[in-house]
């Protein structure tokens, strides 16, 4: 769940092509709220460009729910840093699939080559987002 979305083109031209930054940090353990068999744990990805084209902050809460003992095991590798890969991987790639379609909504091009349409005579048509 998201609780702030921020997205923003910095840039009106893109020349070449554009290196993605991706940053993700689960906050301090703090941010950690513990039921019985429920955990809700704050986390922020931040996305950007080089050069500077997009900058995309995604901030929300991860829900888990699973035994106290597994529970306790996640928290305590949180306040040591070292967070289970599998909780990275899964809030990276919902936040990359939420970041694709804010730079579609800010006019960037798509990360996979669409096809080309040719005209008649060889010329290829320009067609971009408004």
């Amino acid at each position: 769940m998201y609780d702030y979305i921020h997205a923003e083109r910095v840039a009106s031209e893109t020349t070449g092509q554009l290196g993605i930054n991706v940053q993700v940090t689960f906050p301090a353990s703090k941010q950690i709220t513990v039921k019985e068999g429920e955990m809700a744990i704050s986390f922020a990805v931040t996305v950007s460009t080089s050069p500077p084209v997009i900058t995309i902050v995604l901030k929300g809460r991860l829900l888990i729910s699973d035994k106290q003992e597994k529970l306790r095991e996640i928290n305590n590798s949180i306040k040591t840093g070292k967070i289970q890969p599998s909780l990275v991987q899964f809030v990276t790639s919902h936040a990359l699939f939420e970041a694709a379609l804010l730079t579609r909504e800010l006019g960037l091009p798509p990360a996979i080559p669409v096809p080309i349409h040719k005209q008649k005579g060889g010329e290829v048509s320009d067609i971009r987002p408004v």
